[in-house]
Formats: structure tokens, C-alpha cells, sequence
């Protein structure tokens, strides 16, 4: 018997989403835990920075595609993830200004180093998906 398969219901979206998500925080933990052992403030670099990329996705993702009973209404989803975008941008300046405030001193190679890492993981992983390689 065949499933009955949504995509924004969050059947489909959401498993992968978050399979994306446990990969990027799957490779962050034990990379900064490794690298502590060496230097700490390297390790809390990377783990700022990789967090500050993370969680604002994270945000996005439960925003965007939790179910709300308007998966059918067009204009209704396109202002969701205009507005859940906006959010994810304003979350990530608010976590980076923060980790450059209130953490001192940092490493901001590091700190921007991770951010970037987790981009481009964000980006492989969607495009794996994308074209049907949802062994993320």
C-alpha cells in the first residue's frame, strides 16, 4: 500500500531537513571536540560559528515547513518562507554579533572558518537531495 506523501506537511521535507541537520552537527561536535584537545579557543571558535549557521537553518526548516493546514494556499506558503528567510538572516546576524560581543577573545579565522564549512555541507547535502541521493 502506498503512502501518502506531502511536501510541505512536512512528510517529505521535514525528514530530510533534518537528516541535514544532524549531518552538520554530526561532523561540528566531534571536529571542536578534537580540536580542544589542542587549543580551546580554536574549539570554541569553530563551535560558535558552526552553531551560528546551524541554528538559524534549523529555525528556518521547523518555520517553513511545520504543518499549519495552508499547504495548498500558494500565496500563504510563499510569504512563509519569505518571512521564515528573513527571520533565519536576522537569527544569524543577532547569534554572530553576539559571539563577537560577548566571547573574548575569539578566533574569528576559526569562528568564520565553521560557518563557511557548514554552508557548503548545507549546500552538497541539498543538492545530493536534489538530484535524488537522499543517502545524505
Amino acid at each position: 500500500m502506498a503512502s501518502k506523501k506531502t511536501v510541505w506537511g512536512g512528510d517529505i521535507m521535514k525528514p530530510l531537513l533534518l537528516r541535514m541537520s544532524l549531518w552538520q552537527l554530526g561532523l561540528l561536535l566531534p571536529v571542536a571536540v578534537i580540536i580542544a584537545a589542542h587549543d580551546r579557543l580554536l574549539a570554541l571558535s569553530i563551535l560558535l560559528g558552526g552553531l551560528s549557521f546551524s541554528l538559524p537553518h534549523c529555525w528556518f526548516a521547523w518555520y517553513v515547513f511545520r504543518p499549519r493546514g495552508e499547504e495548498h494556499d500558494a500565496e500563504r506558503t510563499s510569504r512563509r518562507l519569505y518571512r521564515g528567510e528573513a527571520q533565519k538572516l536576522v537569527l544569524t546576524g543577532v547569534l554572530c554579533g553576539v559571539t563577537f560581543t560577548l566571547v573574548q577573545p575569539l578566533n574569528a579565522a576559526g569562528f568564520f572558518s565553521a560557518f563557511l564549512a557548514m554552508m557548503i555541507l548545507g549546500w552538497v547535502t541539498s543538492a545530493r537531495l536534489a538530484h535524488g541521493t537522499d543517502q545524505v
